[in-house]
């Protein structure tokens, strides 16, 4: 299995992302620039329900999504993938059966870097600074950033890997949280 992408590595695909594209935050949009299919299934809602995947076979790769999902949850969740799909977890030869038959540690390090990723690429680092600066609060920044609180703690992450701030979270984020939610 591959081993871990650095941090490094990971922010130089999300920012390439965005100077190829911007941040487009229409989902249907950034899915039709990077050619990925979009698949929309109803697979029933709560905690335990497949939120989707992204997958590829003979050189076309298709993001699956669980439309029974609140919209705001669709849109995190298409992120997440494409962080998949950009950061070449797709290309390893590990495809959803394996997940299914619960190879945590590849699962665990490759959801952590997609996270890491969509942190990266939805949230700028200046942006991000100025809103904590302004709210002195962890939760309100998130808010006013259209991010769930998990992924203001990633971006945390980031940014003190980069220096940029010290300190920790109210909370540390599990790379599996989007599993939980519903």
């Amino acid at each position: 299995m591959d081993d871990k992408m650095t941090k490094e590595e990971i922010t130089e695909r999300a920012l390439r992302l965005r100077r190829e594209h911007g941040i487009i935050h229409n989902y249907h949009v950034l899915l039709r620039a990077l050619d990925i299919s979009e698949n929309f299934l109803h697979m029933g809602g709560g905690p335990d329900c497949i939120k989707g995947f992204i997958s590829r076979n003979s050189r076309c790769s298709c993001c699956t999504l669980n439309i029974d999902l609140p919209s705001h949850l669709q849109r995190l969740i298409v992120y997440h993938e494409v962080g998949h799909y950009v950061l070449g977890h797709i290309e390893s030869g590990v495809n959803l059966f394996t997940l299914m038959n619960n190879d945590r540690r590849w699962s665990n390090i490759k959801e952590l870097e997609a996270n890491l990723f969509v942190a990266e690429y939805l949230m700028d680092n200046d942006e991000t600074l100025e809103t904590l600066r302004e709210t002195n609060n962890f939760y309100a920044a998130a808010q006013i950033m259209r991010v769930p609180p998990e992924f203001m703690e990633f971006k945390w992450r980031m940014l003190r890997y980069y220096n940029l701030v010290s300190g920790e979270t109210p909370f540390h984020a599990q790379s599996d949280f989007l599993k939980q939610i519903h």
